[in-house]
């Protein structure tokens, strides 16, 4: 179903009946709506890397960027819930909500682990009025290879790209850094250093965080842990990182640094806001709002230092591979700054 025929069908109609053409996905559209009230980079408007050693995720763009293949307009490698890397052409663009749909709808749907798929999809912020075509291979079981070509008869030559990309992680020195990676995080509070805040319960009061970069539009956090491990106080942290977002977004505090300080009888959120980053982050309730903005200032120092295994570059497709008239009608669409002083309001 294309997004542009939706818009074009309730134009004509408010009460045009969708029940028949969404028939059988119910289950599937429940589930991908569920999961974006959970997920972290629906509330941020960004995407989550993989922390990955920079050299190690340039050897996979590389590899990636090895499927020379006609057409092909962007590759995606990506976990349960992290992107590995990405290799795309400079014209194709895909901004993160493209990306948090397909990638639960690969989630959430269990027949793509058992075999190579080869699937119609839409992505709106590309072109809203055509569908691409994207084959669809998990090369382990944590870790998901999905390439998006312009041609619907491209199967065979992407199945080929993918067993080059799949040699290439069959490598033991690569398989091992990177099952390390996934097995491991390093933004876990209790693995950061105690100068960055980092510790377990009762030695630090940070208990979660998220730092989002603005320019990149990818964000950093850890999974939930104790104390926060109960789902209903997760949740009640998520409305507040809602809240917050929604709140400072209405009032684009632009040109100022700025930190937002909110409390309750469980614990303390604090938003600190600067031109290059935003910095939430939930505190033990008996904190003072100095030694939080305190942290806040180390996490953010520790973070800066690190950015280049935490952040994710975004990798250039060489374009040596012919482009056919197929892929050309599909592209037509129709139309560091630092938080060591702030003001807290």
């Amino acid at each position: 179903i294309l997004t542009l025929g939706i818009e074009r069908a309730f134009s004509r109609s408010a009460n045009f009946d969708m029940r028949k053409l969404l028939n059988g996905t119910g289950p599937l559209l429940r589930s991908v709506i569920h999961s974006g009230t959970w997920e972290l980079p629906v509330i941020f408007g960004g995407i989550a890397p993989l922390p990955l050693d920079l050299e190690l995720r340039k050897s996979i763009g590389q590899s990636l960027q090895g499927c020379f293949v006609p057409d092909l307009l962007c590759s995606i490698l990506f976990t349960e819930d992290r992107i590995i890397c990405i290799s795309k052409r400079k014209r194709f663009k895909m901004d993160h909500k493209d990306l948090f749909l397909f990638t639960n709808f690969v989630r959430l749907n269990d027949s793509f682990k058992q075999n190579e798929s080869f699937i119609p999809f839409c992505f709106p912020s590309f072109n809203a009025s055509a569908f691409l075509y994207v084959y669809v291979s998990y090369i382990t079981d944590k870790v998901c290879l999905a390439l998006v070509s312009g041609r619907s008869d491209s199967f065979h030559e992407l199945a080929e790209a993918k067993l080059f990309v799949q040699n290439f992680f069959e490598q033991e020195k690569i398989k091992a850094t990177l099952h390390n990676a996934l097995d491991e995080s390093s933004l876990k509070i209790p693995e950061m250093p105690m100068s960055a805040g980092g510790g377990f319960v009762g030695e630090t009061p940070l208990w979660h965080y998220v730092y989002y970069h603005k320019k990149l539009k990818q964000l950093l956090s850890p999974g939930f842990a104790s104390p926060l491990h109960r789902k209903e106080d997760q949740k009640k942290v998520l409305r507040h990182y809602q809240e917050m977002v929604w709140s400072l977004h209405k009032n684009q505090h632009k040109g100022q640094n700025t930190v937002r300080w909110r409390r309750n009888s469980s614990f303390v959120v604090i938003a600190c806001i600067s031109l290059d980053f935003d910095l939430y982050a939930v505190f033990d309730s008996v904190i003072d709002s100095d030694r939080a903005v305190r942290i806040c200032n180390q996490l953010c120092t520790w973070i800066h230092s690190k950015e280049a295994n935490l952040l994710m570059p975004v990798f250039q497709l060489k374009s040596n591979s012919r482009i056919t008239a197929a892929a050309k009608r599909a592209s037509l669409s129709p139309n560091r700054t630092s938080i060591y002083k702030m003001n807290i309001i």
